[in-house]
């Protein structure tokens, strides 16, 4: 698996680096202030991996992927700023009782966010889309529409075409290799 960094680039085209490149410090991503990004991701020597803060949509190297919603005939986008962000990393490791250190090797790498619609009263929709870096690439999609009463259309938009489309009625979890 590529090691991969986590990078944010504000409006300003100012990039923080997990790894500041010039004095090799470390930097929080708590320290992240969201409501200032542009985008947010994943680079490694092979790939860049982000969403943009403003639409939702996720850049991977040269596609673009995006989320529809379709409900009771009317298309709905992502159509507010992304500010619920969430960049994660999962790392297993073997330990040895007679040593004293740990070496964790990173085994995933997530990125996504967390994106509310309110269609009609009471009628939520919370759309949760993480790109999953694993061994293969994947996204997993978490949909609650539960509290709808008709059923919701969920579209995938790959470079502006019709990737996949699901018809969703309860809280789902969706997950579908790129």
């Amino acid at each position: 698996m590529n090691k991969y960094t986590w990078f944010a680039e504000y409006f300003t085209d100012k990039i923080i680096y997990e790894q500041d490149p010039i004095t090799q410090k470390t930097n929080n991503f708590a320290d992240i202030k969201p409501s200032l990004l542009r985008n947010v991701g994943f680079i490694s020597d092979k790939n860049k991996i982000q969403f943009n803060c403003d639409d939702g949509v996720f850049l991977i190297n040269d596609d673009v992927y995006s989320f529809t919603f379709g409900y009771r005939n009317k298309m709905y986008d992502v159509e507010y700023r992304i500010e619920n962000i969430s960049l994660l990393k999962r790392a297993e490791a073997d330990i040895c009782l007679n040593e004293k250190h740990l070496e964790p090797i990173i085994t995933g790498y997530y990125c996504g966010y967390t994106y509310e619609l309110e269609l009609k009263q009471k009628e939520i929709l919370t759309f949760v889309p993480t790109l999953c870096i694993e061994d293969e690439l994947y996204f997993k999609l978490d949909v609650d529409c539960s509290r709808f009463k008709s059923p919701l259309v969920v579209n995938v938009m790959k470079n502006d075409k019709l990737f996949s489309s699901y018809v969703i009625t309860e809280k789902s979890t969706i997950k579908f290799f790129i």
